[in-house]
């Protein structure tokens, strides 16, 4: 997963509005400021360092070994002392330590395709949160993948010198609530010489109902949702929910 994605990861998400999402949380959930948290696929820093805006202490988590890498070069003196960035699988975390909030943005719940991983993934968050601590993370809403399925896309921008075009196929599995994503990227240089790769993601839907379900069972209480980072009532057409919830 992000292979080779990675390298051109921040430039396809440079629009994304990470201060806004990190800035609803304060606002709507809890105040972030002084608490200690666990940021679960961290990517390359970008909710990071807007948590640290806030006045965080942030241990800061995600898998690829290369997205840690960049995160960590963009530290700097002040920075430092208060993110940690670690190269760590969730699902293989034991007690890393007793957080305040564990975040985990930008679809990373909807990257455990099963319902074990999605149990997995659970049961670490809760170990490493103290008790009525909180949750925040965001899912792909099935109702709107089902009556309205994902479409062939294309993408073309600049990147430096050169053109590079990402074409994303996604494959809608009802069975198991699933969709499998196929990126081919084509980098034309100045020189006309292309490069292609490709890259495969499979991603899991969830209804609201099944999703507390989950949390229940795990320990979770005070369960809310909604329609992404607004007040906006969720409906059929909501393509990602965020949900908050606390530990019992």
């Amino acid at each position: 997963m992000f292979n080779k994605y990675w390298y051109y990861y921040n430039f396809f998400y440079n629009e994304k509005n990470y201060a806004q999402e990190i800035k609803f949380i304060n606002n709507n959930f809890f105040k972030l400021k002084n608490k200690l948290i666990l940021e679960i696929g961290c990517g390359t820093g970008n909710h990071t360092f807007n948590i640290y805006n806030f006045g965080c202490k942030i241990n800061a988590l995600d898998k690829s070994s290369t997205m840690v890498n960049i995160a960590k070069s963009r530290l700097d003196i002040n920075t430092k002392k208060k993110i940690k960035f670690i190269n760590k699988d969730v699902l293989k975390l034991n007690v890393l330590h007793k957080h305040d909030a564990v975040l985990s943005l930008f679809d990373v719940f909807s990257y455990q395709y099963d319902y074990e991983k999605v149990n997995q993934f659970l049961k670490a968050v809760k170990k490493n949160i103290k008790n009525g601590g909180y949750f925040v993370f965001d899912f792909w809403h099935a109702p709107n993948f089902i009556s309205n399925p994902p479409k062939n896309k294309k993408i073309s921008k600049k990147f430096n010198e050169s053109k590079i075009i990402r074409f994303t196929q996604p494959k809608l599995n009802l069975i198991d609530s699933t969709v499998d994503i196929k990126f081919k990227f084509r980098i034309i240089n100045t020189n006309k010489k292309i490069i292609e790769f490709k890259e495969n993601h499979r991603m899991k839907y969830f209804f609201i109902d099944e999703v507390k379900l989950f949390l229940e069972n795990n320990g979770f209480k005070n369960i809310k949702f909604y329609n992404s980072f607004s007040k906006k009532r969720i409906n059929i057409k909501t393509g990602k929910v965020v949900c908050f919830a606390q530990t019992k």
